[in-house]
Formats: structure tokens, sequence, C-alpha cells
């Protein structure tokens, strides 16, 4: 499977950080919108100006786009599958947008606070989502692990896994959008989703599987000629394609998710090991002495991403240390690192308190 490595300023660090029962999770964006939807286009080119385009966003979070059936003649990408997103939410007009599973509104009207928030939140749970595909990317098998850190309740936890195309163009319609991104192709399995449950401490959840996409390419001539997946798809490039699973309980609230990736290609955009995924294993924070699932630890880096100044809340007198990408010392200070000549980008402080050493990703962003 082809991968398109995007640029990005990400932290590598050699060293291994301490066992935790917390990682980051990463924010789980899902838009609905559709080629016939006049306000989708600002929308989408708001999406893709600060999350596509901006180097300090882009492949740190999920995203997903579900083409929809309205208005007019809808988008010739629409699917009953993404007709039950659209259920499970209770939308009734397009553009919508969701963050972790919270209702955002228009997405014309964003701006990153709300991401913001998002990135600097912990979640129990980990998930890693193995892929391998074959028959010349029309095959997928899937090999997913959900690892619970620490007790993850929710008796009606549920994981979904979507393939989706990265760009599309040939659904082209009325709004004057001449592509599209993030567009879900298939759910996996139909109905869309696996319950889990309760998963306490220590629980790994394994779930396997194969999916073929069948027969040829065929565009729908609207959302209501829709493509029946027992004998043709709607798949415009297979070196496009990408798989998300998240996991999500039946309240809406959202666990975590994470992108697929090909555990024997380590340059995989998405590979834990790839030192260019912001999301991987080299450089998670070390987390020790987290007790919310859902919240920061209680040493907080403010504001983060930060501008000309960051400080530690709630904690005076400690020195604090930047780390760049390369693991050099850029900038230290007491209780504040002053940021007004640091570039943009990824960078860890780092920061000793009680004989225990502590870090914590950082984004700067004037």
């Amino acid at each position: 499977m082809k991968k398109f490595l995007l640029p990005i300023a990400c932290l590598f660090f050699g060293s291994a950080s301490a066992q935790t029962d917390s990682i980051p999770k990463t924010p789980f964006l899902e838009v609905f919108t559709s080629s016939t939807c006049g306000p989708c286009r600002p929308g989408n080119i708001r999406i893709k100006e600060l999350f596509i385009d901006d180097e300090d966003y882009v492949n740190r979070y999920v995203m997903v786009k579900y083409q929809m059936s309205w208005p007019g003649s809808g988008d010739p990408y629409y699917t009953t599958e993404a007709g039950g997103r659209r259920s499970f939410y209770g939308i009734n007009s397009v553009p919508a947008m969701f963050i972790n599973g919270v209702a955002i509104g228009n997405p014309s009207n964003m701006n990153t606070s709300v991401y913001d928030s998002e990135v600097q939140k912990y979640t129990g749970l980990k998930i890693t989502p193995k892929l391998t595909w074959s028959n010349g990317g029309k095959t997928l098998d899937y090999n997913i692990d959900l690892e619970a850190l620490r007790d993850v309740p929710g008796p009606a936890n549920r994981f979904w896994i979507s393939i989706l195309e990265r760009t599309t163009v040939n659904n082209v319609k009325s709004n004057g959008e001449n592509s599209f991104e993030y567009v879900m192709k298939k759910m996996i399995p139909s109905a869309g989703e696996f319950i889990v449950g309760d998963l306490p401490k220590d629980t790994v959840v394994n779930r396997t599987g194969t999916y073929t996409f069948n027969g040829n390419y065929r565009l729908p001539s609207n959302s209501s000629d829709e493509i029946d997946h027992a004998i043709e798809h709607s798949v415009e490039n297979f070196e496009n394609l990408e798989v998300v699973v998240f996991v999500q309980n039946i309240d809406r609230s959202m666990v975590n998710s994470a992108w697929g990736f090909d555990p024997a290609d380590e340059t995989d955009t998405y590979h834990p090991m790839n030192p260019n995924n912001p999301l991987g294993e080299n450089y998670n924070p070390d987390l020790t002495g987290s007790e919310d699932l859902e919240e920061l630890p209680a040493r907080l880096l403010i504001p983060n991403p930060a501008n000309n100044q960051v400080r530690l809340s709630g904690m005076e007198g400690v020195e604090l240390t930047l780390i760049n990408v390369l693991g050099q010392k850029i900038e230290s200070g007491v209780g504040a690192i002053d940021l007004s000549e640091v570039n943009n980008g990824l960078y860890l402080v780092q920061w000793t308190s009680e004989g225990e050493s502590y870090s914590e990703r950082l984004i700067v962003r004037h």
C-alpha cells in the first residue's frame, strides 16, 4: 500500500518513557458533508486550512468524512453506512462536525481552540490496528488489539473500523468543490460496529478479519443509486486507502481512535516506530501520576499550544528544559520558558520534581 508522508515537525527521542496507565488521546474528527451542499464547500476549505495544510496539526488526529444523501440528489458516494453514523448523532443538516463525539456545528466557523483542548486529554485505551493489503490493494487483512492500560468502563462500548479514501475527485456535483478528502468508503462490519463492553485493566481484545472490495468501480449517478458492495465498489485509487479504528460508547463519548498501519513497513505514515509519526511510540510523554482518564496529569504545561511563554501550572521554582526534534536543548527557565525566539513546531518540555523526572509534548505556534 502506497503511503503519503506529509511534512510535519516531529519528536524523536531514543529513551523509552516509563510504563503508564494513560496515553494521549487521539482527537477524532468527523465531518458530515455533501458535494451538493453549498455551505459545505467553505466548511471543507476551513477544515483543510486548519488541519490538513497546517504542519502543526497534520497527522495528529483521525478524520473521517461522511458524504450525505442531501440536499437535492445528494453525494454519489453516499452509503447506508454513512447514514448510520448520521442517525447515531441525530443530524438533520449539513455541514456538521464532531470532535470526539461532541457537536462542533458548522466547520466554517471552526477554530482550533476546541481541538487544542481535546488534544490535551488522555485515555486508558491503546488501539493498535495492524493492516496487510493484497490483491492490488483490494483486500484488507486486519489484526486489531484494544489494550486497556487501566479500567475502561462502559458496558455499551463499541468499536468501528472504517476504510476511507484520502482524496476523491469523481463525486464532483454542484457546490464548486473539485476534490474531497478522507471520504468514507466502507465500514466493517456492514452494521458498522463491534460490541466490546467493559474493558478491565490489562484486558486485550483482539479482532482479526478480512475484507475485499468486489467487482469493478462504478460512479453512482446520485445518492439513491447507491453502491452494492457485494458486486461493485466506488474506490477511485486503491493506493489511496486508509483505515481508521475508533472506540466509542453508545452515549457518544469517544474512548480513543487510531490510524491503521502496515506493521512490516516502518516508513508507513502511521507506524508507531516511524519517527515522522507525531502519534508514534517515539515521544509518548511520561504520564506517571495521571489520575483521571479524561484529563491531564496535575502537572500541566499552560498554555499548550503556546506562543510567547509556557509555564507549569501549580508549581513554582521548577527548572523547565525545552528539547527540539533532534533531542537538543533549546531553551530553559525556572517556572517558565521564553518562547519568543523559538520556531513553530513540536517540542518536549522536561522537568524534575521531588526526585521524579517528567516530560510533556508542547506545540509552539506564533
